[in-house]
């Protein structure tokens, strides 16, 4: 049976010419960028009505235009003077009274139609409600109706009068409920707020699209635009009405369900487009490493098609891959497939996949067969979750674009994948120059994982934003994905701010592992127009951007669970242009995220940052310092703290606890009790709001044990105090003990000792069951703050305290992200 295949309409409303307001100067172009986007996404016909006074029977005539034509979608856009009717003039000579004991009760009628509500303002100042719009625009024969209302929703208009006598009054009947999912308004500021004219929705709202390719979640609009609202600094915030019934509006894609390319002379051919669009996924067969970047279309097919041609050479002479030829020869069939623009069947990828299940029992002991199963695996499980048949016509999705259901699939997938093939790597003890091959074989999987987990939201974040006069950029990872490597680094995405002397910065991120786990996270910063000057470099040396990392579970969106670690001084190099900081092995774990907060002064360039991922869920944005300009001075203190025992002959047996309090209050600090060591300079002192101290632990001369001990951490409240309890043990005997740490909070407000501590039940099972230093850092509540504690491996260690307010500790999606 033929598919009827249903177009696309939209009517665009601009008003700027008003009689008795004061005009606007931007609507005018809303109307030429809204009408360009949806033009361009193949909406016909799109009508634009400039200046209206009757907005409804603009509407009317536009029904009576599309002669009841059946639609796939409609959209209406409307860009002018808008205002929050919330009463209504009162005909006062029509009323009725009753009486009910002593009182009155009269009830007047409204003179006119009902105009309640946010509405739309025409040139002459007749309001036009939204839900009318509403119910009006359903009229139309649509799968789905779409609104854009860019116009203020204050009491007032600009330049407009007041009514002066008014009533309430009542609503009108509700949207059908089968109707209800379906239509979808989004308004270019909150309620009762007003809009900006030069900053308006509808031009941030083009920027956005432009960038996505005109393939937009429906569902992702708001917070899109929000965030780059946020990133300049503008206060104004988009508002979404829709009802959500599973991912209706998530999957739903605008203005065009499909990625609109603009038309080039290396426009690839239509019988291409299979292979292009399979290039994401083809990249984990690659026996070799490509970089395809900014490559045109026509390049990156061609450069594809040689891959798939050298990967057939290599997988025909190689030994191991002979033995599960069967499996092999279907996957070159479906690799044919796409290059003759067929797209591949799930059953054909299905068919692949069993081969590939069978061919696995058999590889346990074979490195580069169960390599290249794995790689095959991912491809073809993968390619069946961005293959999309609806609508009779068949397309793999980019993940960007695929409904969040299917991006925590994509996620889940890879994540399980990357975990068996760790756990194959470490019981086979693949490292050493041996086994080099198989190596870069699985950084070049991890590589590609990062981007497919980057497009899908997945448990990566790679975004940045503006915080006071300081530019926060994030990147979140997991330890799956960080390959082995220098040249085989992941990058994040490119962020672009202005130094404090109006200088373009471009940053860039990097990071890589050592072969015993050690992350290395270089941070590249190039600035424009920079000539390599004696006094320029010597400055960027001086002035490094701080870096705080935060350890969180995976899968918690808790606060508490967050622990915060700022890299000593000795763990960076700085050179020109780039800095890096060093993480030792056991501060990264498999069942841990950890999220890098770069923070530069200056100002972001937001155009420029537009396309940087960020979680698609707003809960599962991480949790960073957002720090004042107080706590940013501290944090720059903290490289030139210095953790070297204050005595000529350092002892063999130290402890060096660096304590920064990053709070609004005193934190008093106790003398502590210990049960061996000793303390040659008292600790007890209240440290200050935005300072920090470093206090000292060192065994007895001669003696053999080392330091162990308690102290008690105080921050005043209302009825008395919050108490916690640090315990420490560095041990002399590193053949039989390694050096522990435990953090307990006190349930009394009263003023506790660290003696009275030490004794205290809780501590005493808290110490029976320590932690290993190799599991820190770990963190606890202390009232209205979080205490973060990480504790060093060596004989001559330490220990860093790091107490934040639990308001200062930001989920990112309070600024758009």
């Amino acid at each position: 049976m033929d598919v009827v295949l249903k177009g696309k309409a939209a009517l665009i409303i601009v008003n700027w010419e008003y009689d008795g307001f004061s005009n606007l100067e931007f609507p005018e172009s809303d109307g030429e960028m809204m009408n360009e986007m949806l033009v361009n996404s193949e909406f016909d016909p799109v009508k634009v009505v400039r200046n209206s006074d009757d907005i409804l029977t603009e509407i009317d005539i536009f029904v009576e235009e599309m002669n009841d034509k059946a639609l796939e979608m409609f959209h209406f856009h409307y860009s002018g003077h808008g205002v929050f009717n919330a009463k209504h003039e009162a005909h006062m000579g029509n009323y009725t009274r009753y009486f009910e004991g002593d009182a009155a009760h009269t009830t007047y009628q409204a003179k006119d139609d009902i105009i309640s509500g946010d509405c739309l303002v025409g040139t002459k100042g007749k309001l036009f409600p939204v839900e009318v719009i509403k119910r009006k625009v359903l009229e139309l024969t649509s799968d789905r109706w779409t609104l854009t209302i860019d116009m203020c929703r204050g009491l007032s208009m600009r330049g407009g009068p007041r009514e002066k006598v008014h009533i309430e009054i009542p609503t009108l009947e509700p949207v059908p409920e089968h109707l209800e999912g379906k239509i979808a308004v989004i308004y270019g500021t909150t309620d009762l707020h007003l809009a900006s004219d030069y900053h308006s929705f509808t031009k941030e709202l083009h920027k956005i699209v432009t960038s996505e390719s005109c393939s937009i979640s429906f569902a992702n609009i708001a917070k899109k635009v929000n965030q780059s609202w946020a990133q300049k600094n503008i206060k104004q915030k988009c508002k979404e009405d829709i009802v959500h019934i599973g991912d209706n509006w998530d999957s739903f894609l605008w203005p065009s369900q499909v990625v609109m390319r603009k038309r080039t002379r290396s426009e690839i051919l239509p019988e291409e487009t299979p292979l292009f669009e399979a290039i994401d996924c083809m990249e984990f067969i690659f026996t070799t490493p490509i970089v395809l970047g900014r490559l045109n279309e026509k390049s990156k097919v061609f450069l594809v098609k040689k891959m798939i041609q050298d990967s057939r050479i290599y997988f025909t002479q190689d030994k191991a891959s002979l033995s599960f030829s069967n499996t092999m020869k279907d996957l070159f069939d479906l690799l044919e497939q796409l290059e003759h623009g067929v797209y591949p069947s799930v059953g054909a990828l299905d068919l692949v996949l069993t081969g590939v299940k069978n061919e696995f029992m058999a590889s346990t002991a074979n490195f580069k067969k169960y390599v290249n199963l794995t790689k095959i695996s991912l491809f073809c499980k993968l390619m069946k979750i961005c293959l999309n048949e609806e609508g009779g016509k068949k397309e793999v999705k980019d993940v960007s674009k695929l409904p969040q259901n299917l991006k925590l699939l994509v996620g889940k997938t890879i994540k399980t994948t990357l975990e068996d093939l760790d756990l194959f790597s470490t019981a086979r003890n693949i490292v050493g120059s041996e086994n080099q091959e198989f190596v870069d074989q699985i950084d070049w999987i991890k590589r590609v994982s990062h981007a497919f987990l980057t497009k899908a939201e997945y448990k990566i974040a790679d975004f940045a934003f503006q915080h006071g006069n300081q530019v926060y950029k994030i990147w979140r990872l997991m330890k799956e994905i960080v390959p082995e490597g220098k040249s085989d680094h992941l990058e994040s995405s490119e962020m672009f701010y202005k130094d404090m002397k109006g200088h373009t910065v471009t940053v860039k991120i990097c990071i890589h592992a050592d072969h015993d786990g050690a992350w290395y996270v270089t941070v590249h910063e190039k600035k424009e127009g920079y000539r390599k000057s004696i006094s320029e470099k010597s400055q960027i040396v001086k002035n490094p951007p701080s870096l705080i990392a935060v350890f969180k579970p995976s899968g918690s969106c808790t606060k508490t669970d967050s622990a915060i670690f700022i890299p000593y001084n000795d763990f960076i190099k700085n050179n020109l242009g780039s800095n890096q900081w060093v993480f030792c092995a056991n501060k990264i774990r498999n069942d841990q995220e950890i999220t890098f907060c770069v923070i530069f002064n200056g100002t972001i360039v937001a155009e420029d940052n537009l396309s940087i991922a960020s979680p698609g869920i707003a809960n599962d944005c991480p949790f960073v310092p957002a720090l004042s300009p107080a706590g940013v001075t501290l944090l720059n203190v903290t490289r030139g703290l210095s953790y070297k025992e204050p005595r000529k002959h350092p002892s063999r047996i130290s402890l060096a606890v660096g304590m920064m309090n990053f709070s609004d209050k005193k934190i008093f600090i106790s003398q502590p009790f210990l049960t061996s060591g000793t303390i040659d300079i008292p600790w007890n002192k209240e440290l200050e709001a935005s300072s920090s101290e470093v206090f000292f632990s060192r065994k007895v001369d001669y003696s053999l044990k080392g330091s162990v001990g308690v102290t008690v951490f105080s921050i005043r409240n209302e009825n008395g105090f919050h108490n916690m309890a640090l315990y420490w043990d560095v041990p002399y005997d590193r053949m039989l003990y390694v050096n522990k740490i435990a953090l307990i909070p006190l349930e009394t407000t009263e003023e506790v000792t660290s003696e009275e501590a030490y004794y205290n039940s809780a501590v005493q099972s808290a110490i029976n069951n320590a932690r290993r230093a190799l599991d820190s850092p770990v963190s606890k509540q202390l009232g209205d703050y979080l205490v973060s504690v990480d504790m060093g491996r060596s004989y001559r260690t330490r220990i860093q305290v790091v107490f934040v307010g639990l308001n200062d500790l930001k989920n990112c999606s309070i600024y758009g992200v």
